[in-house]
């Protein structure tokens, strides 16, 4: 199974779209490509299909807003007649840095047209054009990287980003009328041994941010991982994995190059000399 989920990307939203999406998250949340944020036009994937299993994760360890996607992408895909397993390259999923300014221009294209649509209204102070100029010139952050030791490994790792909240009661230390102290994490270490207090409306204001919109999915799954391809397409990928590839013998020919391929006759050739090609004429009237 590693052949088959063997990517792991995250896509990070530019701050500058922090006032829309409190304005307005389920607009924002919709329009973040979180169909392989544009892993579909980069170079490795251009004869795979997007397959993906994505999930929404909005806070960081201090519960500051900070919306971005988490991925498992397989390293290839079914080839298009469906009967071979396409690996992408060994040493990587697709190019990082083409893949950041894809899904930037994805996001700012779709962010435009809600703005001029009047789907998304801005505060009366920012001007469309300067917000997407000021997004086009930030680098947006794609991380991308193989599981690690194993798919199981990144499957754990996803898990702890869909059924739990902004915070967890065994990081919060102290709560009082006035004030909140609970431990964030260590961006060193990875350790959650640092200390915050916070007052109160605070506290509850960084939380409330978190609240998924009513009937929002923030599990999304794409391609051959979609819950419709589970039985069929799944189970035909997984069986094709670590199978020797073919290039089809009969790819770009005709039908007529596809036969003498095939039979190995050339019915144009002049069956006399051998040599001669043939050519159709109409018959003569003789009536």
């Amino acid at each position: 199974m590693e052949d088959f989920t063997a990517g792991h990307s995250g896509a990070r939203v530019g701050k500058n779209t922090n006032s829309s999406s409190a304005q307005g998250k389920k607009i924002t949340y919709g329009i973040i490509p979180t169909r392989n944020t544009g892993i579909d036009r980069c170079p490795q994937q251009s004869k795979t299909p997007n397959d993906s299993k994505a999930v929404l994760h909005t806070w960081s360890s201090t519960l500051m807003y900070h919306p971005h996607i988490h991925m498992l992408v397989p390293a290839g895909g079914l080839s298009d007649d469906g009967m071979e397993w396409i690996k992408t390259n060994k040493d990587y999923l697709v190019p990082v840095k083409v893949l950041s300014k894809i899904f930037r221009a994805r996001f700012c294209d779709q962010l435009k047209s809600l703005i001029q649509n009047d789907t998304l209204r801005l505060p009366q102070e920012t001007k469309s054009k300067d917000l997407i100029n000021s997004l086009f010139k930030k680098q947006w952050v794609v991380y991308a990287k193989k599981t690690g030791k194993s798919v199981d490994h990144a499957l754990e790792y996803l898990a702890r980003y869909t059924n739990r909240v902004a915070i967890s009661n065994d990081r919060i230390i102290n709560v009082s009328r006035e004030k909140v102290t609970f431990r964030y994490k260590d961006p060193k270490t990875g350790r959650y041994n640092r200390v915050m207090t916070l007052d109160t409306h605070e506290f509850i204001r960084r939380f409330l941010q978190h609240i998924l919109p009513c009937g929002f999915y923030k599990i999304r799954y794409f391609g051959i991982l979609a819950a419709v391809n589970s039985d069929t397409k799944k189970q035909e990928s997984i069986v094709l994995i670590n199978k020797p590839q073919y290039i089809s013998e009969l790819e770009g020919l005709n039908a007529l190059e596809a036969y003498m391929h095939i039979t190995g006759n050339k019915p144009f050739i002049c069956r006399k000399c051998k040599t001669g090609r043939m050519i159709r004429t109409p018959l003569a009237n003789t009536a």
